[in-house]
């Protein structure tokens, strides 16, 4: 479907949309980098793009290829991408790098709702290159993803997976962990403590929130909802607790890509209901 079949084409991107403006703001409040704000920009404009003119594929053979190939891209940091410190977690792309994890795993936890009970071993797999990239963040939406699929289908199996996934996210938070970058990691913090600005952090962390608020829409089966929002939990718990991007408001184009791509490959209420065995 493109994002023009419901009635939440426009509530949806818009609250994404909310905390990216947001960080736009504080980037120009605070003497940022000037091309933080472009970078941010294009990459909310690309997004919106993707929401309404990418579709998800119909058949579901379609949908596995999709999700093959976007495992294969999950890996190509570890083959092409820059290293600091044993760390592989970017695609580059000319001057700017993509977080692998924060672009591909929303479309790729939404497209796995299609694979019905098989979609938890795409997201394993996911789980596994993100373990050894290693990536704390994806790790850990990731992990999360699995706990939703679990709830989605009504299987306990992912929760096997899932608590994996805890140990696979210590040892990255472990072994992966760099120093944090102003306007990437650390957001709220460095505007409370460091800027002594609190009502921006507090303005931004209720930005932040805007998101969830996804999951009342009905416009589309609750297991994409669910997955979707695990991901995106995922990477802002990381953020709040490490010194990983903020998903959205931080400066990063791949998490405002990659939330509005997943929100794209959503579908209708009616389009779900085959539970591959």
């Amino acid at each position: 479907m493109t994002g023009k079949a419901t009635s939440g084409a426009f509530l949806g991107p818009l609250l994404i949309a909310l905390p990216v403006i947001g960080g736009l703001f504080v980037f120009l409040l605070n003497e940022a980098p000037s091309h933080f704000a472009l970078v941010n920009s294009a990459a909310l404009l690309i997004g919106l793009l993707s929401v309404y003119f990418l579709r998800a594929p119909e058949h579901i053979r379609s949908v596995r290829y999709l999700v093959v190939g976007l495992l294969l891209v999950l890996c190509l940091p570890m083959i092409v991408g820059p290293s600091i410190d044993g760390v592989t977690r970017w695609l580059p792309l000319g001057p700017v790098q993509l977080h692998s994890g924060q672009l591909l795993i929303p479309p790729l936890a939404v497209l796995s709702v299609r694979l019905g009970n098989k979609g938890m071993w795409p997201v394993a797999g996911a789980l596994l290159i993100c373990g050894l990239q290693p990536d704390a963040a994806s790790c850990l939406a990731l992990t999360l993803v699995l706990l939703a699929l679990a709830l989605r289908n009504r299987d306990w199996k992912p929760v096997l997976l899932a608590l994996l996934g805890l140990a696979v996210t210590a040892q990255a938070w472990w072994r992966g962990a760099l120093p944090p970058v102003v306007f990437v990691e650390n957001l709220l913090p460095f505007l409370w403590l460091d800027l002594d600005k609190p009502v921006q952090a507090i303005a931004i962390g209720l930005l932040l929130c805007a998101p969830f608020a996804i999951l009342a829409f009905r416009q589309v089966a609750p297991g994409y909802r669910l997955v979707w929002i695990a991901a995106y939990g995922g990477f802002l718990i990381a953020a709040l607790f490490g010194p990983y991007p903020v998903p959205l408001a931080g400066y990063g184009a791949a998490p405002i890509i990659g939330m509005l791509a997943g929100l794209a490959m959503m579908r209708p209420e009616k389009g779900l209901g085959h539970r591959p065995g």
